[in-house]
């Protein structure tokens, strides 16, 4: 009796993608880089506030979004719904 498991390739564990971890470091990238752009163009304006928690909230609700979609085929309803959040905002 032949052992037909062999053929089977190792268990690969789908949360450590590549296409996964892209995702993720693209959306750290557009959180960093909106961020900083924020803090810099509020620098040189005349009447301006100064940026706080809500602000810097507000500003990472896309990149969030964009981070959500790395589990979307898992969880689509919650990267749906991410999605839609960060368009109403």
């Amino acid at each position: 009796m032949v052992d037909d498991r062999s053929r089977i390739p190792p268990y690969r564990c789908p949360v450590v993608s590549r296409r996964r971890l892209r995702l993720l470091a693209l959306a750290a990238t557009v959180a960093v880089f909106q961020v900083v752009g924020t803090f810099g163009a509020a620098e040189d304006q005349a009447d301006r506030r100064p940026i706080d928690a809500l602000a810097v909230g507000l500003v990472l609700v896309g990149p969030a979004a964009l981070g959500a979609l790395a589990w979307r085929r898992w969880w689509s309803l919650v990267a749906v719904a991410a999605s839609s959040a960060a368009a109403c905002v």
